[in-house]
């Protein structure tokens, strides 16, 4: 079974400005669609959220979370605004 994901990068300031959305495959290759592009997610420690729910209100409402989680005064981490993945 394939694993498909959404990839936000190339983040112009934060979740404010310009940003691109990037649909990925694991089981897709260059050869399949020439066209693609190719993106390096950093190695590291991610602060993770979940939701379950009825898509797309689900996924709406848990990207305000994030935003509301790292606009609180009390968050531990800065956001870093490199990539982002769904």
């Amino acid at each position: 079974k394939s694993k498909v994901f959404g990839l936000y990068t190339n983040y112009e300031s934060d979740f404010t400005g310009a940003f691109d959305v990037i649909a990925c495959s694991d089981t897709l290759s260059p050869e399949i669609l020439p066209d693609s592009v190719q993106v390096t997610v950093a190695s590291g420690k991610y602060v993770t959220f979940s939701a379950t729910g009825e898509m797309p209100q689900v996924v709406i409402e848990l990207w305000g979370d994030v935003w509301s989680y790292f606009g609180s005064e009390s968050c531990p981490y800065k956001r870093a605004y490199t990539t982002d993945f769904e």
